[in-house]
């Protein structure tokens, strides 16, 4: 999913249905899927300001509960907005 959308894992190791992104470049892209109905993930430099290493960081999770049309609005989502 996140090659599909021009990012790349921050972390190599293995996953199981949770794995963290670089934010797009664009600012406002967050707000952006969210307006569009689309859950983006969790700021991880939002969730935990005391650690620098997160900033910039999203955790995505993608899960029997998400439908291919909800993944497929994400990719697309975050595709769209890497660039500024």
């Amino acid at each position: 999913m996140a090659q599909e959308a021009g990012l790349a894992r921050v972390y190599s190791g293995p996953f199981f249905n949770e794995f963290v992104i670089e934010e797009p470049s664009r600012s406002d892209w967050h707000h952006d899927a969210l307006e569009h109905g689309i859950v983006p993930g969790v700021r991880l430099g939002e969730l935990f300001p005391e650690r620098a290493e997160l900033a910039g960081k999203v955790l995505v999770t993608v899960t029997e509960c998400n439908s291919d049309g909800q993944i497929d609005a994400l990719v697309r989502c975050l595709a769209a907005r890497r660039a500024a």
